[in-house]
Parts: C-alpha cells; structure tokens; sequence
C-alpha cells in the first residue's frame, strides 16, 4: 500500500492510521493489514450482529474511488464476507453509506479477490467504516478478510508532506 511504503512502517502497529472493531477485540488484530497478501492471514472478529473495522486517518483524508478484498483461505460458505457497506466520515460519528452489497457471492470461496468501484464522487473523509449488514455465508456474525484496501485520492496537510513524497 502506498502509505506503508512512503512511511516505511506498519500503519496499525505504529498507530499511523488508529483501527476502531466492533466488537472491540477482533480474534487477529495483527493482521489487519495485510502487506505481503500472505494468504494465511486472516482478520477476523467475535461473532456479533454489525460488526465492523473503522479506519480513523485523522489528519490525513482519503477521498475513495474504489476498494479491495480478498477472502479468506476457506473453503465456500464459510465465514466469507456475504453482506456490507463501506460508509465515510469526517467526524466519526455521522455517516454516509458510499457502497453496499446484498448477498454478494464474488467473495464466497477461498482467496477470492474483487475490486468495488464507488459508483459516485464522494468527500474527503477521515473516517471509513466496512460493516456487516447481515450473516455470513455460514449463517454467523463474523466480520473476516484476509486482506482490505482502499483506492483513491490522499489528503495530505502540509506539515506532513515531508513524511509522504
């Protein structure tokens, strides 16, 4: 990802961009982010309605064109990501929906990757949010990928250019 490469650093672990679970504590909150796409990685939350991941970028702003998951190395219809939305935020407590998606199937079976385009322009935002709208293929809560990114415009402020070029 570009901002692990211009920072040379791991994003979660050196608290450069703050990750938010609901439920608090997911079961591998070390793999995250998932830099060398290692297909054993797996992320993964407690089974609970609404789980979700929040990416807090704060100062830094993304304006998103697009985003990335792979699926788990699991075999179809296990806990593979079924139904979610991706939704922004500059304050981190009003939200606005940016995709959904109802029973989608693209990610049901192992190591499936899948590109979603934001169908419309949207704000900058400090905030970015993936959560569960329903089960999973299993019929459970879990909230789990091997891998997530995020596309498009960085907002940088001026006092950390340095850090990023």
């Amino acid at each position: 990802t570009y901002m692990h490469k211009a920072r040379n650093a791991d994003l979660y672990e050196n608290k450069i961009v703050e990750v938010i679970t609901k439920p608090n504590k997911p079961v591998n909150a070390k793999h995250i982010f998932n830099y060398d796409k290692n297909l054993e990685n797996v992320f993964v939350t407690t089974n609970e309605p609404n789980s979700s991941i929040t990416f807090k970028l704060d100062p830094l702003s993304l304006q998103i064109t697009s985003y990335e998951i792979t699926s788990c190395n699991w075999v179809q219809f296990s806990n593979h990501l079924r139904s979610w939305v991706v939704e922004i935020s500059e304050d981190g407590e009003k939200w606005t929906e940016i995709d959904a998606q109802n029973d989608c199937e693209v990610l049901n079976g192992p190591n499936q990757t899948c590109r979603f385009d934001i169908k419309t322009k949207v704000d900058f935002a400090k905030y970015i949010r993936l959560r569960t709208t329903s089960t999973d293929w299993r019929q459970k809560n879990f909230l789990s990928y091997n891998r997530l990114e995020f596309y498009g415009i960085l907002e940088v402020p001026m006092t950390l250019v340095p850090f990023y070029h």
